[in-house]
């Protein structure tokens, strides 16, 4: 079965691009387009069967990363992955903390654009470099987490999160480790509970805050 994916930005040119890349990468697909957040709502309500919109933040109808937690809540059967011409640290942050599963600049090179692509499909969560290697400021986010409370977790929940933070996913993150994917959820929980968070995304904001 062919993946389904739907390209959501107000310029046609970049589009076409990205419906080649994505066509060319990732095999068999079905790419549709939106030039806005209107058109986008109106081809999710119509067919609810698409893997993943790459969404543009700045096209018209959208209000940021407002817009896309507004997306998660109403179809929250996909994954939604932010692209955008902005590199500001703080429209990173908000994307993620809204839901969406990664945020790819469109500064990356297209090889680097289907790699975080892939990674988003396969589980995992992309963010710029930068996010997962500098610490965040206490003003940029309330993902900040309290030292004493990472020493809560088991060493070997430290090494899950560690790898979550790479953008890891579960079946990634087993074959490092050599245990199951059953134990890989069953620690993830443990790690939501310990960090006061609800997914991967949020656990992985909170955990870059301390440069893990």
């Amino acid at each position: 079965m062919s993946q389904q994916f739907v390209i959501a930005d107000d310029h046609a040119l970049f589009r076409a691009g990205l419906r080649l890349l994505l066509t060319d990468a990732c095999g068999p697909a079905e790419v549709r387009e939106a030039g806005s957040l209107p058109e986008l709502k109106a081809l999710l309500q119509a067919d609810s069967a698409v893997d993943l919109a790459i969404v543009d933040l700045a096209m018209p109808g959208m209000n940021g990363a407002a817009s896309i937690r507004e997306l998660r809540r109403s179809y929250s059967q996909l994954s939604y992955v932010v692209m955008s011409g902005s590199e500001q640290r703080q429209d990173v942050l908000d994307a993620l903390a809204s839901g969406a599963s990664g945020y790819i600049p469109k500064s990356l090179d297209p090889e680097a654009m289907v790699a975080a692509i892939q990674q988003v499909l396969a589980g995992g969560i992309y963010a710029p470099t930068l996010l997962l290697t500098e610490p965040i400021e206490a003003a940029d986010s309330e993902s900040t987490v309290d030292p004493n409370v990472m020493a809560m977790l088991t060493p070997r929940q430290y090494d899950v999160l560690r790898l979550l933070g790479k953008g890891q996913a579960n079946k990634e993150i087993a074959r490092a480790l050599d245990i199951s994917e059953g134990t890989v959820k069953i620690h993830l929980a443990a790690i939501f509970r310990v960090l006061e968070v609800r997914n991967r995304t949020e656990a992985v904001l909170k955990a870059s805050a301390l440069d893990i």
